[in-house]
């Protein structure tokens, strides 16, 4: 899979993405800088003066909407990872709040902070790492991963708790579809293009290939555990990164950098700028994962 990354912490996150992005960009060119750099981000709520002022559920409110500045780089082959969060907030928060209400707060901040980390900020942010595993004496109560996953308020991605059957069931239900996903998929991409003029230019080829990595990729992650008699199904993370890695698989065997129409766009198939363009295979990689991860549930 990955070569081992490098990894930086975003005191500065906007030149340290920069930074990446021109490392990672630098990699397509260079076959010897091969290993992607990943943004480490630390997210705390216990520390800064800010939100000591807040209480509980502001904090919580405000998590919904962390790490907003990262979709500016979801064309861009870079990739995230929250190296560090926990459950704690400091007591100037606690409070304001009732020492009865604490217990259903500290869940919902975890549960928010999850579904933040490890699905709404895909496929920019490639997961997250909670501070600390337990203490030496204690499961580490607030600062314990060992106590909050006891309590759920640090709940397991829903892929990792379905029984191997589930997962065989789901990978069934989702090849069962993909022709007709596949078709619909390409459909979206040539009608696009037409509808602005460069279809005659693009290299649809190159969409449709990238597609086919994507989804039986996803399919290829999701798959491992149940093969091997385990349960849950895991996904693929750091996907902009992964596209970037099958990009230059796919231009090692099927062709050279040279195209103007090798562009990547969006995981999502939204309308967006030219200029903003990037590789059509990376777009069909993404596109492919996207709908297959659609089954998941």
């Amino acid at each position: 899979m990955f070569d081992p990354f490098s990894s930086l912490d975003a005191a500065s996150f906007t030149h340290r993405s920069q930074y990446a992005v021109a490392k990672n960009s630098a990699s397509r060119t260079n076959p010897s800088i091969s290993s992607p750099v990943v943004v480490d981000i630390h997210k705390y709520y216990c520390f800064d003066p800010g939100n000591k002022n807040k209480s509980p559920p502001e904090i919580i409110s405000a998590v919904s909407n962390e790490l907003s500045e990262l979709f500016a780089y979801d064309q861009k082959e870079v990739g995230t990872v929250v190296g560090e969060y926990s459950c704690v907030l400091a007591e100037e928060s606690w409070s304001k709040a009732g020492p009865a209400a604490r217990p259903d707060l500290v869940r919902q901040l975890g549960q928010t902070e999850m579904r933040r980390w490890e699905k709404e900020l895909k496929p920019i942010n490639g997961g997250s790492y909670f501070w600390t595993g337990k203490m030496q004496w204690m499961d580490g109560g607030e600062w314990g991963f060992v106590e909050q996953t006891k309590k759920g308020n640090v709940p397991p991605s829903l892929g990792l708790t379905l029984p191997a059957q589930r997962v065989r069931d789901i990978s069934a239900e989702a090849k069962q579809h993909q022709v007709e996903l596949r078709a619909t998929a390409i459909k979206q991409h040539v009608d696009y293009w037409n509808q602005h003029g460069q279809a005659s230019q693009m290299e649809h080829w190159r969409y449709e290939a990238g597609y086919d990595v994507g989804f039986w990729d996803a399919v290829t992650f999701w798959e491992k555990r149940a093969e091997a008699g385990r349960d849950g199904g895991d996904t693929v993370g750091f996907v902009n990164l992964w596209a970037g890695k099958r990009l230059r698989d796919h231009v090692a065997e099927r062709g050279t950098w040279g195209s103007p129409w090798l562009w990547e766009v969006s995981f999502v198939f939204i309308v967006i700028s030219q200029w903003l363009m990037r590789l059509q295979f990376e777009h069909g990689v993404k596109r492919g994962i996207a709908d297959f991860e659609s089954f998941i549930k």
